[in-house]
């Protein structure tokens, strides 16, 4: 699980260690590499941005163990389209992709071409 937020990335733990499945969840706080440059006004100047290659080889998690992805990240979303493997395993029915997508707009101060 990825939250860049600080603050709610406190909250992500408690909840994990909550409800029981902290062993099952690596959490981290820090948000996905986007093609966009988004501004995350409630986190900062120190934000780590990574891609989801990254991650994975971080944490040294491969990707043919990785059954399940969820993503709430406000534009960062984007940057999963260039996740060739990713999408393959997805369209072989290997992950499951859940998602809200952001359209970037014009008039959204919270994008910069």
């Amino acid at each position: 699980a990825l939250e860049p937020s600080p603050i709610l990335f406190r909250h992500l733990v408690w909840n994990l260690r909550a409800n029981g499945v902290a062993h099952r969840c690596l959490a981290l706080n820090l948000a996905l590499r986007s093609p966009l440059q988004f501004r995350f006004p409630f986190v900062g100047r120190q934000m780590k941005y990574w891609h989801l290659t990254e991650v994975l080889e971080k944490v040294r998690v491969p990707l043919h163990e990785v059954g399940f992805v969820k993503v709430d990240c406000e534009g960062c979303e984007w940057g999963l389209g260039t996740e060739h493997e990713l999408w393959t395993r997805v369209e072989e029915g290997q992950i499951a992709v859940a998602s809200e997508v952001h359209m970037p707009q014009s008039n959204d101060g919270g994008y910069e071409a």
